[in-house]
Parts: C-alpha cells; structure tokens; sequence
C-alpha cells in the first residue's frame, strides 16, 4: 500500500486480517488505533469484499487468498473448526510475509481494542534485545509482575515479532505446524504453544548490561529449541477481558491505563456474528462504527 511504501526497514507495522463477514472488527480495530495516534496499520483482506470495504474507507489493506476458507459453514470462522484452522496458516503466512519486508509485526486480532503505542515497553531496556513478545490467557496480575506467568499458556490474539532471522524461521515452522498437524484443534495458538515447548529448559537468557543504567524487570527466556529470545507482555498493560471487564483493573487509581485490551473470556458470540464481544466494546466505548441508526431506532 502506498502509506507503507516510505516506511524505513525496522517500523512496527500493526497488522490484522478479516473476511467481510466480519468487517465490523477490522473498521473497529483501525478506528482504536487511529484514535491512539497510531497510523503504521495494514488489514489483511481474506475476500473481495473486505478488499473493497478498506479501499472506499482508505484502509491501507493487502489481499490474502482467501479460497481455502471460502467454502465455510459459518461466517463467524471460530464455529467451523476446519476452516478456522486453514484461516489461521493463511495469517501465519501474512506475517511471515511482512516480516520479509523488514517491517516489526504488531500481529493482532480484530477483536484488540489499543488505546496506546506500545512503543515506550518494546523499545526499553532490555526488550529491545527480544525475538517475539506473547500475551497470555493469565489473569493473575501480581504473579503476572512477579514472574510473568510462564506455565499458563501464550495468546496469539496479540504478538509481537521482531524482522530477524530466527522469527522467519520460527515462522515457517509456525505456518509448518498448523498445516501438517492431523489435530483439528491445532491451530495457530497451539501450534505456537508446541513450538516454543521444543527444548524449552527454562533457561534464561541474560542481555548486555545497559549504558543508561537500566534494570531488567521481566524474564527473557529461550525457547523454540533455544532460537528465540521470548518475553511476555505485561498483563497491567496488555489487558485480556478478564482484567479487564471482570478484575476492572483499569477503573483502579494505582493501575496504570492500559495499551492494548484482547477480547478473551467473552461469551454470546454465534456462527453468525461475534455480538457478545461486540457490546463488551461498546459498553466499554471502544467500539466506534455503529451506523447513527443504532442509537435512534
């Protein structure tokens, strides 16, 4: 697209992907990031009309072959296991393919909400000696801080990846995992599960001392047969909808407002429409596309 054209080797690039069944989230999720001052973006079009839904609003959008998950019974993909997992290759396939071009990966679900540029967490001491950054679907903030919850396990909801050659190779092997498991359930969550268990010894991997002084406050392990210098988002500012909506941490004086917020442990959604995460968001005003006849008819 051409707003990513001039962009130098090395920007965090957000990137999400949606078919137009489920369009809603994408307009939401590029609207969150708009109104956080955030412009770096790129939707992954799985059809043709997504395709034209971010042309007519100027998304910067890039096609993704959608044909495997065209036969589908379901235009929410979670409900049709099958295709669900074809869909989750083809985005694993996306990033690789941005990582290619130089560009850090933001990889998001629609269904995030960022309030923030994270940029402050990743770019300090010592994370930016990192591979990749996971959420988690932990929900226990203190033992969180303390020790970042390693035995629960990683989120792809949201990940950050950095342009190096261990994260293409990860990747590959990523894609690899999802396409060849016979296990429907498989998919990129787990597939990313397995792969970073291979060899994992919890062995730390300590960075150079900091010219600025600067202290770790979080573990940096290897994982992945010891390839990757894995870390974990922090879950006071990487909310999931646990901590967020039931722990209501945010609403919270001494806890700081948060970056991102991931849809998890949420219900009502059906094989129609996420509509249980939809009113989540609005309840929580961070949902901003409903039409004008939402709130006069």
């Amino acid at each position: 697209p051409p707003t990513l054209r001039g962009l130098k080797p090395g920007t965090d690039i957000f990137i999400s992907f949606a078919s137009g069944s489920m369009a809603p989230f994408a307009l939401n999720w590029v609207a969150n990031l708009r109104r956080a001052g955030i412009s770096e973006l790129l939707v992954g079009a799985l059809d043709d009309k997504m395709q034209q839904i971010c042309e007519e609003q100027d998304i910067p959008t890039l096609p993704i072959d959608g044909s495997s998950i065209k036969a589908r019974s379901a235009a929410n993909l979670r409900f049709d296991y099958s295709a669900y997992k074809r869909m989750a290759a083809l985005k694993v396939a996306f990033y690789t393919r941005i990582l290619k071009m130089g560009f850090n990966v933001w990889a998001c679900d629609a269904d995030t909400a960022w309030m923030q540029h994270p940029s402050p967490f990743v770019n300090e001491y010592p994370m930016q000696h990192v591979d990749m950054l996971t959420t988690t679907d932990c929900i226990d903030v203190e033992g969180d801080t303390k020790g970042g919850c390693w035995h629960v396990d990683h989120n792809t909801g949201l990940v950050y990846m950095r342009a190096r050659p261990a994260v293409l190779e990860f990747t590959a092997a990523w894609q690899q995992k999802i396409e060849t498991s016979r296990d429907i359930m498989v998919r990129d969550q787990a597939a990313l599960n397995l792969l970073m268990r291979e060899g994992f010894r919890t062995k730390t991997w300590e960075p150079p001392p900091d010219k600025d002084g600067g202290k770790q406050v979080r573990p940096i392990y290897l994982a992945w047969n010891e390839k990757i210098k894995l870390a974990r988002l922090p879950l006071r500012y990487f909310a999931n909808g646990h901590t967020f909506f039931v722990q209501r941490l945010y609403a919270r004086d001494d806890h700081p407002p948060p970056f991102a917020l991931h849809m998890t442990y949420q219900y009502g959604d059906s094989s129609r429409f996420a509509y249980g995460k939809r009113q989540r968001m609005r309840e929580a005003r961070v949902w901003w596309v409903d039409p004008p006849s939402y709130f006069t008819e």
